[in-house]
């Protein structure tokens, strides 16, 4: 939802205030996803939320693939660094989402040393976008 609407801070107040309000109006809903200890927190268009959507050109379909999220990632990263990083995080694990390595993505980037800045900072960019959890 945050990257839809062009949001880069999840926390912000302004974005948090959001689904509240779209909630209240009756467009939004919440609901969950998965099970035990993988169950997430998802929200969703309630009927009158899709025709407000609809109205402003959604399309009520959704993506064949996952491209079109990975797109609107790609366009929350700034640096070369933090798209590298993503790109490799999407590939390197062949989708089965397990993860790769601190160390194996470190050697991945080019880095000998997990703590250099310049394969913190991207790591820590795909944290606060909540793309990426340690």
């Amino acid at each position: 939802l945050a990257n839809l609407l062009g949001y880069k801070n999840l926390t912000s107040k302004a974005f948090r205030a959001l689904p509240t309000d779209l909630r209240k109006e009756g467009l939004l809903t919440y609901g969950f996803n998965g099970t035990g200890r993988g169950r997430t927190k998802i929200a969703a268009l309630t009927p009158q939320g899709w025709q407000v959507a609809r109205s402003l050109g959604v399309p009520s379909e959704r993506p064949a693939t996952n491209a079109a999220n990975q797109d609107w990632i790609r366009r929350l990263l700034t640096t070369k660094n933090e798209i590298t990083m993503f790109n490799l995080l999407l590939e390197g694990d062949g989708g089965a989402q397990s993860g790769i390595p601190r160390c194996t993505l470190c050697s991945m980037m080019g880095y000998s040393r997990p703590d250099s800045k310049g394969f913190r900072t991207p790591l820590s960019s795909l944290q606060k976008l909540g793309l990426l959890r340690q």
